[in-house]
């Protein structure tokens, strides 16, 4: 392990973990500080800040918030032991962005091996001490379930079975795990993405989505549409005519009908992947065949993201069970995880995770830790 000026002089130091999460339009930051193996909230205030677009320019910010971040730590007399990041693109096996998923973060990103970028980026910027720096393309999950056991007590419910998670955002993230006796998720990878599903828009809908496509500015569509454009945070925000999810009055009747309209294609696609019966539109085909029997077996359906208030995602998930019960699908359920960012707190579990003596560190003169997960 390398020390140095932030290493000297600090006995028994507080130590710290970061989690970001990197969206489309914004990046959000937060510290945490371990208290008896536990991830608890510090009074580091938060950082919030546009995404810049381009390879160049990213890595540039993420490098600052972090050498920035350290500074606040050790200002507390602490140490800030690892970074974890949730990163908005997949990636393959040999931890390069997947070419073919296109890129929420401006050109150039198709391949690119980000860690690498990020190792190199802040060996750059600062002598650093020793750091712990984990990656992955799927962090809420990880955060909605640690939020659901720290939080609310229900580990019992989720134990066993299979969870399926849709984070909604400015789009909808998509992910699925096994969760065994213990309360410990398994990813269940996916080679297929879920904006390859399309629903089709009952008649008495077409003018409400048709008004929210023109605020966002963009061309009318048939009625056979991406299921999954249908309850992002974005859609929700055009349908109800606000700019801001913080906006949404849950009494409003434009508001309402905006909540309502998310949870029934919501359901629709819940109804849609558990009996297999897809629709066959769209110009990049349907998602894999292998993909919609794993998907089928899901249990639980976990509803969370930034959609700016965490009582939002409560009121979504009553207009999809009322719309399910209609479908005469049984044997799901909706679980609403309250926490308005739960891919931040996601982050920080991964950090915590990849915490460990056997890692290799990255900073002044180090080297890469351990390889990405796909």
């Amino acid at each position: 392990m390398i020390r140095d000026a932030f290493d000297r002089g600090l006995d028994n130091p507080r130590k710290y973990i970061l989690g970001i999460d990197i969206g489309k339009t914004k990046i959000e930051a937060r510290v945490f500080e371990i208290k008896n193996g536990v991830l608890e909230d510090s009074p580091i205030t938060p950082v919030i800040q546009p995404t810049q677009k381009g390879v160049s320019a990213h890595v540039n910010q993420i490098c600052m918030i972090i050498t920035d971040m350290m500074t606040q730590v050790r200002n507390r007399k602490g140490v800030l032991g690892s970074v974890g990041i949730g990163f908005p693109l997949p990636f393959d096996r040999q931890g390069a962005i997947r070419p073919e998923m296109g890129s929420n973060l401006g050109t150039g990103f198709d391949g690119v091996d980000i860690k690498a970028e990020y190792i190199a980026g802040l060996s750059g910027v600062m002598r650093l001490p020793a750091i712990h720096l984990g990656l992955d393309s799927d962090v809420m999950l990880a955060g909605m379930l640690e939020t659901l056991k720290n939080k609310t007590g229900k580990r019992d419910d989720i134990s066993g079975k299979q969870i399926a998670l849709f984070g909604i955002g400015t789009g909808v993230g998509y992910s699925i795990a096994k969760v065994d006796k213990s309360g410990k998720h398994h990813p269940v990878p996916l080679e297929s993405i879920i904006s390859q599903v399309f629903l089709k828009v009952d008649d008495e809908d077409m003018a409400l989505l048709q008004a929210a496509r023109s605020r966002l500015g963009k061309p009318a569509c048939t009625d056979t549409v991406r299921a999954a454009g249908l309850f992002s945070g974005t859609m929700i925000n055009a349908l109800a005519g606000v700019s801001d999810g913080r906006d949404i009055d849950i009494v409003n009747p434009q508001h309402v009908q905006a909540l309502r309209f998310a949870g029934k294609y919501m359901a629709r696609l819940v109804a849609m992947i558990k009996t297999g019966e897809f629709a066959e539109a769209g110009p990049t085909g349907n998602w894999l065949y292998a993909d919609r029997i794993t998907a089928s077996k899901t249990d639980i359906y976990m509803v969370g993201g930034g959609m700016g208030r965490s009582a939002l995602g409560a009121e979504i998930i009553k207009y999809a069970e009322s719309e399910l019960s209609r479908s005469g699908i049984t044997g799901l359920k909706f679980m609403h995880i309250p926490a308005i960012n739960p891919a931040v707190y996601g982050a920080a579990v991964l950090a915590h995770k990849t915490n460990k003596p056997s890692s290799r560190r990255i900073g002044h003169g180090a080297q890469e830790n351990s390889a990405l997960r796909p």
